[in-house]
């Protein structure tokens, strides 16, 4: 059997689904998709436990539940000022393309769609992973055996 065959020097598809590489190549829509009802899961019980104690909550520097309302404000915001900057820049290029008498290009259009709905979507992806993130690291820390 040739080594091509065998299948050395690759990497096994099981292997590949995990890699950093793998999730680098997913649209912020997909990874949005993916983490938000894990993040979700992970900070319930804290905005439960927030709500009924709130006279150990206000102690810490600043609870869950107001963390997760005012996350979502800002990457609202940001993710309607980065919608703007895309148009602005797909219509910027539609009329560059328009004054130097070429014909409008489907292709193009469809790209800048896709671009449009990613810049819309990236704020919001981006708060989630940094959430999980950070979540998964507090639930090690708290669940790590005590010394």
């Amino acid at each position: 059997m040739t080594q091509a065959r065998k299948g050395r020097g690759r990497r096994p598809i099981r292997h590949m689904v995990a890699s950093k590489a793998f999730y680098d190549r997913l649209p912020p829509g997909a990874e949005l998709l993916m983490l938000s009802p894990m993040v979700m899961a992970m900070r319930l019980p804290m905005v439960l436990w927030e709500l009924s104690t709130p006279q150990f909550s206000a102690r810490r520097g600043r609870p869950e539940g107001h963390r997760a309302v005012f996350e979502k404000a800002a990457a609202v915001v940001e993710s309607y000022g980065a919608a703007q900057a895309e148009m602005a820049r797909s219509a910027a290029l539609f009329w560059i393309d328009a004054f130097s008498g070429a014909m409008p290009d489907p292709d193009r259009l469809s790209r800048s769609l896709t671009d449009l709905a990613d810049a819309s979507i990236e704020p919001h992806a981006r708060r989630v992973r940094a959430n999980y993130r950070r979540l998964r690291a507090d639930g090690r820390k708290r669940t790590a055996p005590q010394r």
